[in-house]
């Protein structure tokens, strides 16, 4: 099931921190989508998410490499506060990301994230050195929200990824979620029902007859 959090058509200048943006090389950032977010859009109760993706207006000029997303349960509603460097499931491991504007650019996560249908989602992104330099460019859509996302941003070499975000500003990206409805039993049958690592999505809440 899609859902799309956010509406309008208002992006990010090429020099304010984003998702895509690269006026700087390097950034990490965390935002909260809430329970009360997710439930308007049309999902309520656990479920699976396995897919993101924001609305790329103008890509940036470089690709963005190691390009990560973690996702955890929070009771935060808002960036106001720093989310934390833990506790964080890495969704989408470390990859060249080129985004590709025209549309919400969806990943698909390497490990899907089992969400529990109560809390709050915090999203974390962050990426490494952007090579050759920096430039501004990379805009995606956008929408108000209260000390919605929380920052960090440097050039420094390497991976920005596990440092603490510091700087806020009132607005968080529009967002589509794709969450997974339905889950296939990949255990023997010798193996225990309720063992999540025996189901590629969650562990169904009755059994089978």
């Amino acid at each position: 099931q899609a859902i799309q959090i956010g509406t309008g058509t208002t992006v990010n200048t090429i020099t304010q921190a984003s998702p895509v943006n690269t006026y700087f090389r390097r950034q990490v950032a965390q935002f909260v989508y809430t329970r009360a977010e997710i439930n308007a859009a049309g999902v309520t109760g656990a479920n699976t998410l396995s897919q993101l993706g924001f609305f790329i207006t103008t890509n940036p000029l470089f690709n963005i490499p190691g390009y990560t997303v973690k996702v955890k349960h929070t009771n935060a509603n808002n960036a106001s506060n720093s989310l934390g460097t833990t506790g964080w499931t890495v969704v989408k491991n470390a990859f060249t990301y080129a985004p590709e504007p025209g549309d919400f650019d969806m990943l698909i996560f390497d490990t899907p994230f089992n969400w529990n249908g109560t809390q709050n989602l915090a999203i974390e992104i962050c990426w490494s050195q952007i090579q050759p330099t920096w430039d501004a460019s990379g805009q995606c859509r956008i929408f108000n929200s209260n000390r919605g996302y929380r920052y960090r941003l440097d050039d420094n070499a390497g991976s920005i990824c596990g440092q603490t975000t510091t700087t806020r500003v009132n607005y968080k990206p529009q967002v589509r979620l794709i969450f997974k409805s339905t889950t296939t039993w990949n255990g023997s049958v010798s193996t225990d029902w309720f063992n999540q690592n025996n189901w590629d999505a969650f562990v169904p809440t009755q059994e089978m007859n």
